[in-house]
């Protein structure tokens, strides 16, 4: 999602997922959840969660255990406006944060300040503004954003209370000795990502805990190469895009302990798929051809593994499901949502509503939303896919509940 300090973009129709992050910290530290209770609720009732707490032990994420267990806190397969906790659903639209338990979804703005009119930036549900990114560590909650006319990090209670600025984000000085540029959030595993895309573009990482920020890959983009903070990890390297100034659009690996950035894959720059990469296989729906390939990076050798002749779309990879989205024209409002299995046979496949998107999996549901306002709409039970009564239900519009 791409914004800039003048004027922000409201959705980009698609961001890369991401299962794991760089720090090498694969088990989970005791986590704090706020346990929140939610009665009946009106536009003007205490919607918010209560500000009791208690502690729970994870165990270590298991590596063969569904992706949507939210002991592994997954980030979010569309964009930076939806965490999954164990016992809530936060969700950022508009620059304010909304949560509901997993029972509904049905989603409130999470405030409970008295008079508050949820306008400024001292409400408790203020996520940083429009172009604003959300995300979760160790019990808190992470907004990427606007404050004080600043780009910032903040910190807040999963309650909503208790902002803190963790650090002012660096805006570095394009070739014109400006200060600006558009910029692409991620959070992975501790770490906030972010791309600065003036010329030359810049990639940043900062740590959550502590606000020390690194600047990454400027060796290959002092060219004029450009990139995003479409990020994922596998084993310990990070793999990331790089679009040359000869308009390749690379997949790219870097060893999370240093070392040299390693060229992968290429397509040209309209070509480019949404890719996967787990196990040390890279996956990824080629819109060109309609067809389902696997990239063996030790190997070195790229398979079809299914052609099904969808059109363009792309693909979103789960433990045990694919979902793909195809579109037969950009900006036509209308797209098509399909499911296979990990052996790319067809399960389900559902036509969505007008400017309907897939955003997200999480606990036993698939989220839709809205694809310009990024608001969740719809949702799909698991238990559905594959069977005759699956159908999209409606989720109550959040701004109906402030």
């Amino acid at each position: 999602m791409k914004r800039t300090l003048a004027s922000i973009l409201v959705c980009v129709f698609f961001v890369g997922i991401l299962f794991a992050g760089c720090k090498q910290n694969t088990k989970a530290a005791d986590t704090t959840e706020a346990e929140l209770s939610q009665e009946e609720s009106t536009a003007t009732e205490d919607t918010s969660p209560q500000e009791t707490t208690t502690i729970d032990e994870i165990p270590e994420p298991d590596p063969s255990a569904s992706i949507r267990n939210p002991a592994t806190y997954r980030p979010q397969d569309r964009g930076e406006n939806f965490i999954e906790t164990d016992s809530f659903y936060y969700y950022l639209n508009n620059g304010r944060i909304y949560f509901s338990d997993k029972t509904g979804p049905t989603f409130y703005l999470l405030c409970s300040k008295p008079n508050c009119t949820h306008d400024g930036e001292d409400c408790n549900a203020y996520g940083g503004g429009e172009g604003s990114a959300l995300g979760y560590w160790e019990g808190k909650l992470y907004a990427a954003g606007s404050l004080n006319g600043e780009l910032a990090l903040v910190q807040l209670d999963l309650d909503g209370s208790n902002h803190e600025l963790v650090t002012y984000l660096e805006m570095p000085l394009d070739a014109s000795g400006q200060r600006g540029g558009s910029y692409d959030f991620y959070f992975a595993n501790g770490y906030l990502f972010y791309v600065v895309t003036a010329q030359p573009s810049s990639f940043f990482r900062v740590d959550l805990s502590t606000g020390k920020t690194d600047s990454l890959f400027s060796d290959v983009l002092s060219d004029g190469s450009g990139t995003r903070a479409t990020i994922r990890f596998d084993a310990d390297s990070l793999y990331f895009d790089l679009i040359t100034t000869d308009g390749i659009w690379w997949l790219c690996q870097w060893p999370c302990g240093g070392g040299a950035v390693r060229k992968l894959l290429s397509w040209p720059r309209n070509d480019a798929p949404r890719w996967n990469v787990e196990n040390g296989i890279i996956s990824y729906y080629a819109k060109t051809d309609g067809t389902f390939y696997e990239y063996d990076i030790e190997a070195q050798t790229l398979t079809a593994k299914a052609s099904v002749q969808l059109g363009p779309g792309a693909a979103y990879y789960d433990v045990e499901y694919i979902y793909l989205v195809t579109w037969e024209e950009i900006g036509s409002g209308y797209l098509e949502f399909y499911v296979f299995d990990r052996d790319y046979n067809l399960l389900q496949h559902i036509s969505l509503p007008h400017f309907g998107d897939y955003l997200y999996a999480a606990g036993d549901k698939l989220f839709f939303s809205n694809t310009y306002s990024c608001k969740i709409t719809h949702y799909l039970p698991f238990s559905e896919i594959g069977s005759e009564d699956a159908e999209l239900h409606k989720v109550t519009d959040p701004y109906a509940l402030r």
